[in-house]
């Protein structure tokens, strides 16, 4: 997207990942009054409370679920419908009892757990096509992260920058300065992993007419 920047005062924020533990959003970014939402922290399972639904966000994370059989719903996509539109996808609902679903990432949505397996995260968005590849995963951001897996299933893997989820264990953290997702925990005595920060990076048209520049906050 384009955006007229005529002056050197604007500020930008980089967001921090959420917290895994107390499965809480992302920080939000923002370029002058452009803003990017945080994703939403991923759904909960434990012997002592009900299992907990993705929470909504820039993309939604995806939903706990538990051996008892019980599921919830993966969270809704707030940035396509923000003010400042952009992309955002769903986190998937959980299906299967062990099996934690993936959150959503920039371009599609987290896939829900299936027998013996759990979701993989949603696609994040390539932007190697305008940026240099040694930005955020191989130029790759904004991936879901993976649903975790009790110790008998296989762990769901992230997508650009997010984190792989855990089998019977904790989830990997999402990659700093990707927002990619956290994975999530395996066991409801092990936690999701953090969200990796956000990224502000501006391209412009340098003093030199055949070469663009890029600035990163």
């Amino acid at each position: 997207r384009s955006y007229p920047v005529n002056d050197d005062s604007l500020s930008a924020t980089v967001g921090s990942g959420g917290d895994g533990g107390s499965h809480s959003n992302g920080e939000d970014s923002s370029f002058d009054d452009l803003i990017a939402l945080g994703g939403g922290g991923g759904g909960s399972h434990s012997s002592s409370s009900p299992v907990q639904n993705g929470q909504p966000g820039g993309s939604g994370g995806g939903g706990g679920s538990y051996a008892d059989g019980s599921v919830a719903d993966g969270g809704s996509e707030l940035q396509p419908t923000s003010e400042n539109g952009g992309l955002g996808s769903r986190g998937a609902d959980s299906e299967e009892d062990h099996e934690g679903s993936g959150g959503g990432g920039a371009v599609s949505a987290g896939e829900p757990g299936i027998s013996g397996a759990s979701g993989d995260g949603g696609s994040g968005i390539n932007l190697t096509d305008v940026l240099s590849a040694e930005y955020g995963s191989n130029g790759k951001f904004a991936g879901g992260g993976g649903g975790g897996s009790h110790s008998s299933g296989n762990a769901g893997s992230g997508k650009a920058g997010g984190g792989n989820g855990g089998t019977g264990s904790s989830g990997e953290g999402g990659v700093s300065n990707t927002g990619g997702g956290g994975g999530g925990g395996g066991n409801s005595s092990a936690v999701g992993g953090d969200g990796g920060s956000g990224i502000v990076i501006v391209k412009y048209r340098s003093q030199n007419p055949n070469e663009d520049a890029e600035k990163l906050y």
